[in-house]
């Protein structure tokens, strides 16, 4: 087994990162796991470390599940798909872990909630997400927090940590994937990580839940927080999308038994409704990249002995499986990842200055060319194009 290989309760060494240097608190009341970006009760790496710790150190898990409503873009919209999650991971905590959902009714009315928690914690474990608002969220968190925290990636197939450097093109990427992935499937999260019994939960203290009431808890009890009362964008509707872990294995099943068999062809025709409908639960961690793949590698019936060599970056052929399960897996692993490469390895993969020379050059050339079509935004959401 290699360095990287080395696991600590199946969780392998290269995804679990120390964020900052505070020791464990060996008198603290339980294990805290704040979930912001693997929002999800299966096959979660952040989970699987969080209960490990749990059970070695004799402590109850408390599962926080913060929805701030001053991120960029925070929308009816978004909000509601990330609430529909909430009912799903109650069900699957219950009476093994305890769960406290936040929904912040103001921009900062959470501040503080976290550490409240952290200082009756042993320690404090989260998800390890390499973009938007979250990787600055952490590092302060980091710098506050009086116990030890640890930032666990579940993101893709292969660890972000696991690759030294950025990564230009989908081919290159390829052909470090094909080279080194087989190693790293392996290791794959548990299905269900609290599956093996974990001490007793308790609520969090009446102290914490009092200084920082929130809507979220309603929906425990089957009441649907009202959305019009949040500070966050109204004119952006939920798009008819339910959302949660639940929603989230339907569409897969869906996607396996009705549009797997049509995808390399008609992906791309949005007319026929051949594409998997994955990517908003990929994106809010209601569904892990590794179930998906463990379902359509179950139905190819296939083993690492099917991969056919060289590793030498190509499209297809490589894994030694069907044409249109070839095409989503290229989809789902090699494009998706290598934009967490990228996000990993620059910090700046936001802004114009990551984009490689000659994209930037090409873009520029072509800056004042004139376009046959312009739309407005309006236009764009209503499909209203020529």
């Amino acid at each position: 087994m290699t360095p990287e290989a080395q696991t600590y309760d199946g969780v392998p060494k290269v995804r679990i990162r120390q964020t900052n240097t505070a020791d464990l608190n060996t008198d603290g009341q339980w294990v805290v796991y704040w979930m912001v970006a693997a929002r999800r009760p299966r096959f979660n790496f952040a989970l699987q470390r969080a209960a490990a710790w749990a059970r070695t150190l004799g402590k109850p898990l408390l599962v926080f599940e913060p929805l701030r409503c001053g991120y960029r873009w925070a929308s009816d919209r978004l909000h509601q798909f990330v609430i529909d999650g909430i009912p799903d991971n109650a069900a699957a905590f219950a009476k093994r872990a305890a769960y406290l959902p936040y929904l912040e009714p103001e921009p900062g009315a959470g501040r503080g909630m976290l550490a409240a928690l952290a200082e009756r914690s042993a320690l404090v474990v989260t998800d390890d997400f390499p973009t938007f608002f979250l990787p600055k969220m952490v590092a302060a968190a980091a710098t506050a927090l009086p116990v030890r925290l640890e930032a666990i990636d579940s993101n893709g197939l292969l660890p972000m940590a696991s690759a030294d450097r950025e990564f230009k093109t989908a081919y290159s990427f390829r052909r470090y994937l094909q080279k080194h992935l087989l190693d790293h499937l392996e290791q794959v999260p548990l299905e269900d990580p609290l599956a093996e019994d974990l001490p007793a939960p308790h609520g969090a203290p009446g102290e914490v839940t009092f200084a920082w009431p929130s809507p979220a808890e309603r929906l425990l009890e089957g009441v649907i927080p009202d959305l019009d009362a949040l500070p966050i964008d109204h004119s952006v509707a939920p798009a008819g999308l339910e959302g949660g872990s639940g929603a989230a294995r339907r569409v897969l099943a869906r996607f396996l038994d009705q549009r797997l068999d049509r995808y390399g062809d008609d992906r791309n025709r949005p007319e026929v409704e051949a594409s998997s409908g994955l990517s908003p639960y990929l994106h809010f961690g209601h569904i892990s990249s590794h179930e998906i793949f463990l379902e359509i590698m179950r139905r190819e019936r296939w083993s690492a002995e099917d991969v056919v060599p060289p590793a030498n970056g190509r499209r297809a052929g490589w894994w030694g499986v069907s044409g249109n399960a070839e095409a989503f897996l290229d989809q789902v692993i090699t494009w998706r990842e290598l934009g967490f490469n990228v996000c990993s390895q620059r910090p700046d993969h936001d802004q114009w200055e990551s984009l490689p020379d000659w994209a930037q050059r090409t873009l520029t050339e072509h800056v004042l060319d004139p376009r046959e079509y312009t739309y407005t935004l309006e236009e764009f959401s209503a499909a209203a194009t020529h």
